[in-house]
């Protein structure tokens, strides 16, 4: 966990109305679906990466962030506000089921802009993505950045951006 993260979870534990899920998406270290709960305020929920499949990448994205919402449906509570802290960008299709099913809020956190190196800080460039059809995989990945982005309801730089 990021520090900025850490001092974010402790500074919430003051408050006794709030409840933490952490939800480690795609964690490339975990073998199986857990949940572990830290304290009475917060759980920890990992879900191991995806294995490859023999759908295209986009379709099998999108299917696997749907059974992840499944998952998480029994363990977000109902009875009190939630906010949906999204770490990496690489969640786009997580955060699209999110907006799609919940009317929670969206934190996203940008760690860098990957549209900046790309376009070579061209903002016009940038504000143009998804006009026109993309068939790279840099710009598909600018796409879902902005779109992520687009997608949340506030948005916490860890980035000069």
């Amino acid at each position: 966990m990021g520090s900025y993260l850490r001092e974010l979870t402790c500074s919430l534990h003051q408050y006794r109305n709030v409840r933490i899920i952490l939800v480690h998406y795609n964690n490339k270290e975990a073998r199986e679906f857990s949940v572990m709960k830290k304290s009475v305020f917060q759980i920890e929920v990992i879900i191991p990466a995806t294995i490859n499949s023999h759908l295209n990448w986009l379709e099998y994205d999108m299917k696997y962030s749907s059974a992840v919402l499944n998952l998480l449906d029994s363990i977000i509570p109902t009875d009190s506000k939630v906010v949906f802290l999204v770490n990496y960008i690489s969640e786009y299709y997580l955060v699209k089921r999110i907006k799609e099913r919940y009317t929670h809020p969206i934190v996203s956190v940008a760690h860098s802009a990957q549209w900046q190196l790309f376009f070579n800080v061209n903002r016009k460039k940038f504000e143009a993505i998804g006009t026109e059809a993309l068939v790279k995989k840099p710009e598909i990945n600018i796409l879902q950045e902005k779109e992520t982005f687009q997608t949340s309801d506030m948005i916490i730089l860890v980035t000069n951006y």
